[in-house]
Order: C-alpha cells, then structure tokens, then sequence
C-alpha cells in the first residue's frame, strides 16, 4: 500500500471517529471527549494545516479535521 493510499484510508477513518462522536455526544447529551484531548487535537491540526504543512492528501484531510 502507498503512502498516498495509506494517508486516504486514515483521513477517511479518523473523519469517520470524529462524525462519530459528535453524533454520540448530541444522543447523550455530553461531552464526547474531553477539553485537554479536544484542544490538542485542534492544535496539532492547525500546526500541520498551516505552521508545517504536509504534503498534498494529506494537507487536505488536515484542512477537514481543523475545520
């Protein structure tokens, strides 16, 4: 498997978990993961949506996961 198709692949699935716990949070009425771990995750994508962009698929699956 290529890096290209392995980038595809894992954008895909980690999309997939985000949709996924923001439709179960909605359902329960709570909170889906925690702060700490949410503002990591939104740091670490702006890092590498734009400080240190990575290389074409994978810079636009980092534009969906920060948006």
């Amino acid at each position: 498997m290529t890096a290209t198709a392995l980038a595809i692949f894992s954008g895909i699935f980690w999309t997939i978990s985000y949709l996924l716990i923001v439709q179960r949070s909605i359902q329960e009425r709570s909170v889906g993961m925690p702060l700490v771990a949410l503002c990591i995750n939104i740091s670490w994508e702006f890092i590498f949506s734009f400080v240190f962009p990575s290389e074409k698929p994978q810079l636009y699956i980092n534009y969906v996961w920060f948006s």
